[in-house]
């Protein structure tokens, strides 16, 4: 994966790479609702109303700690199961059945 910047190769991002692997993109749709939601709630008049009251280092802490604690519960959660908890919804909506929830061959652990 090559990056630009206003049309010029970052020579940096040259050796930058991601690896998709089947079943590891089934939780976006879930990670990208509960980052909305959360950040929602912190900066708007729904919840603690904080736009224009934090510090811009103060927002990026709060967006990359939730970042983080949003890969390592994706992450946790889908060693065991098969599909994130919003596409399980969407999948027994569309199709009318209720689709496995955990991993085959996964232990759970509680």
């Amino acid at each position: 994966m090559i990056c630009t910047v206003i049309g010029r190769e970052l020579p940096a991002a040259r050796n930058w790479s991601f690896s998709v692997t089947p079943g590891s993109v089934h939780d976006f749709q879930g990670t990208y609702l509960l980052q909305s939601t959360v950040l929602a709630l912190v900066f708007t008049g729904y919840g603690f109303s904080a736009v224009g009251h934090l510090s811009p280092a103060v927002v990026l802490a709060l967006t990359l700690t939730l970042y983080a604690a949003q890969l390592w519960l994706s992450s946790a959660w889908m060693r065991t199961h098969a599909y994130g908890p919003v596409e399980w919804w969407l999948r027994a909506a569309t199709n009318l059945t209720i689709p496995a929830c955990k991993r085959p061959g996964s232990r759970h652990h509680g």
